[in-house]
């Protein structure tokens, strides 16, 4: 016999209200249906149930990020808020209001709530990672690469910080780390050798065969490309 069947037996017992399956049912669907058009009124439903708080800004949380992927933006932000509003710690929805502030290329108040949400959680690796992406943009490189020296700290097994740090080291003319960086991106798995050979022959540094083989010709041709600036580089990535 499970707790749940358990826990029911001894409400029906006592006289208990039982809580409302479609309530359960609408709850969980807000928070793991991957489809906006199905969340997003599972979500509204939820909202008019006896929820928590904390469940509320769950709700807000998931119906924000609904919004987001499906380009609503302003309805994004105003679910984010509202999530925000309701916790008194939520660094993910000050993340996410850091997000649609970058999309929307405001990238000031994208980096201030990415500071929100650090001063929250100082070691949540997506936040120090899009701070660093969005100092970037604005060509603040020392800052940037900071950011993710800590985050590479935390997780080292990230690839999109060893790439994404890479790119930055090349708009600083740091050769040295920046071909060690790209290399630790492809350690990682953020491209296979295949593709990074592929890349480096359509940018006229390599003339061998992309057969994912990496010897010292590919790793010469890395450093030549790094030096030229890391032209058509593997794109920096948010998370």
């Amino acid at each position: 016999m499970q707790l749940r069947d358990v826990f029911y037996g001894a409400a029906v017992a006592v006289g208990m209200a039982l809580p409302s399956a479609v309530m359960a049912d609408d709850f969980l669907t807000c928070l793991n249906e991957l489809d906006a058009d199905i969340g997003v009124p599972a979500c509204e439903q939820a909202l008019n149930e006896d929820l928590t708080t904390a469940e509320r800004a769950e709700v807000f949380l998931a119906l924000g990020l609904h919004e987001r992927k499906s380009g609503n933006l302003d309805a994004a932000l105003g679910h984010f808020d509202e999530a925000s509003d309701l916790s008194v710690i939520n660094s993910k929805a000050m993340t996410e209001i850091g997000l649609v502030h970058y999309i929307r290329g405001d990238q000031d108040a994208a980096i201030s709530a990415f500071s929100e949400a650090l001063a929250v959680e100082p070691d949540s690796v997506r936040a120090l990672n899009n701070r660093a992406v969005a100092r970037a943009s604005v060509g603040r490189y020392t800052a940037a690469v900071e950011d993710l020296n800590l985050a590479l700290t935390i997780d080292a097994n990230d690839a999109d910080l060893w790439n994404n740090r890479a790119n930055v080291n090349c708009e600083l003319g740091a050769v040295d780390q920046a071909y060690r960086d790209r290399i630790q991106a492809l350690y990682a798995g953020r491209f296979t050798a295949a593709a990074a050979q592929s890349g480096l022959r359509k940018s006229g540094y390599y003339d061998g065969p992309s057969d994912g083989i990496w010897g010292p010709d590919s790793e010469d041709a890395l450093l030549e490309w790094t030096k030229g600036g890391c032209p058509n580089a593997p794109k920096t990535r948010l998370n």
